[in-house]
């Protein structure tokens, strides 16, 4: 108990809960009501506090999205234009919030900027490389096929996907020679605006009527989403491509509101959130999900008015280590308008040297992930109504959900077309902290 002496004017009043007043003086006169003691005469007054603990910092890092500070999208997903690379008119994925939040004013990561500048720079220097090989589909009708396999399947979302012999694909058109090009990257990204919801594949193949993937992972549009610890996607840190790829119609329209991708060779097998995975040794390489931005000092008057949209973007939001693969390579929209001699002019003058990896959160190690509460699933429930079933679902604590047998869909109810007697319905729920299922049969 720690003491301390002050003076008061004639008359105050002193709100003091839980405490112990102690009046002396002459002949002062104290009135007392509930934590208050009101007090007539110039005293002085002694008033003893206890002790305050403060319980010490949890050691885990927890992170949750900055609602507050995270931009709204100027538009809904209901406005974006179809097709292969549409114009997205300004809509923000909110999927991964951090990627939407100004870093401009982000301490510098010493440390972590010496090491990868040790690892990655060489004589001639790393440059930016416009990877220019990511087609974007977008439709409002999409026609849903289950895939035959899936090789990593304790680590994706196993629900059908909106695709056809003619979706495109990087590096080519799905049942094409192109797209079965073993020695290539085969990302497929496709957006169902209807339900809200972004699909994302990597190696992705039609072969003898049968469609496959290496990975595949669903993405809620327009809310927060983190996958399990220790779960890829379609990159190796487990973020999504497509709100983090650049694209050229955001370039057009004179603004990129979100941070970018880039890939090295040799990445970390820790992480950093938002990234909820890693592969790699290098102590000192990239590592999953840090950040890296351009120098403030960087001029970039002297180039064109596209490279100053790319490079304004790089100062303020930076890029995320999001793969292995080249270094310095940032991804892009396969848009056939890219001007790559210009962008070539400004990659040629950017080299590693021209950024630093920011302060964000603790390094997570991948074979001690952070623990908490799995989602919690209340009920699943299936009814028959006018020849279709009906599927209803409570859910708490999940950042995302879906049925494994049927589309996914952004609310917890879903109709299945037809009803299929006996038919069994498995729903799957996930947050930071793991997955959870829960079955229904058809009656």
């Amino acid at each position: 108990m720690k003491p301390f002496l002050f003076a008061l004017p004639a008359l105050c009043v002193l709100s003091i809960p839980a405490q112990t007043v102690t009046v002396s003086a002459g002949s002062a006169t104290t009135t007392t009501s509930g934590s208050s003691v009101t007090i007539q005469f110039p005293v002085s007054v002694v008033v003893t506090t206890a002790a305050v603990v403060t319980p010490p910092v949890a050691t885990t890092p927890v992170v949750t999205p900055p609602a507050s500070t995270t931009p709204a999208s100027p538009t809904t997903l209901a406005n974006i234009g179809e097709g292969t690379n549409p114009n997205f008119d300004g809509y923000l994925f909110q999927t991964v919030p951090e990627a939407l939040i100004d870093i401009s004013s982000y301490p510098v990561d010493s440390t972590k900027t010496a090491n990868w500048l040790k690892e990655y720079t060489t004589p001639t220097g790393d440059y930016f490389h416009l990877d220019n090989t990511m087609p974007v589909f977008v439709t409002s009708s999409p026609t849903y096929v289950k895939l035959s396999k899936v090789t990593v399947a304790d680590e994706s979302d196993l629900t059908p996907v909106p695709l056809s012999p003619l979706t495109t694909t990087e590096n080519g058109i799905i049942g094409t020679a192109g797209a079965k090009n073993a020695n290539s990257d085969h990302h497929t990204l496709e957006v169902d605006k209807t339900n809200g919801r972004l699909y994302e594949l990597y190696q992705t193949k039609l072969a003898n009527g049968a469609y496959s993937a290496y990975s595949e992972t669903v993405w809620n549009t327009d809310q927060p989403q983190r996958r399990p610890y220790g779960y890829t996607s379609s990159d190796v840190a487990g973020l999504p491509i497509l709100p983090l790829l650049l694209r050229y119609d955001e370039v057009a329209n004179g603004a990129i509101n979100h941070a970018l991708r880039v890939t090295f060779n040799n990445t970390n097998g820790s992480y950093i959130l938002p990234a909820t995975h890693g592969s790699g040794n290098g102590s000192d390489s990239a590592i999953p999900g840090m950040r890296i931005r351009l120098k403030a000092s960087f001029d970039i008057s002297k180039f064109s008015k596209s490279n100053q949209v790319i490079l304004t973007a790089l100062k303020k939001y930076g890029a995320f280590v999001a793969d292995n693969g080249g270094n310095m390579y940032f991804s892009a929209n396969n848009d056939p308008r890219w001007n790559t001699d210009d962008v070539g002019v400004m990659g040629a003058a950017l080299t590693e040297s021209n950024f630093d990896v920011v302060q964000t959160t603790p390094l997570i190690n991948g074979q001690a992930p952070p623990t908490g509460a799995v989602p919690v699933i209340g009920s699943f429930t299936a009814v028959t109504v006018a020849g279709n079933t009906v599927l209803t679902w409570s859910v708490t604590g999940s950042t995302y959900s879906y049925v494994k047998e049927a589309a996914a869909v952004n609310s917890q109810t879903m109709t299945v077309t037809p009803y299929v007697a006996g038919a069994t319905y498995t729903l799957v729920a996930n947050n930071q902290f793991g997955s959870v299922t829960k079955t229904v049969k058809v009656q």
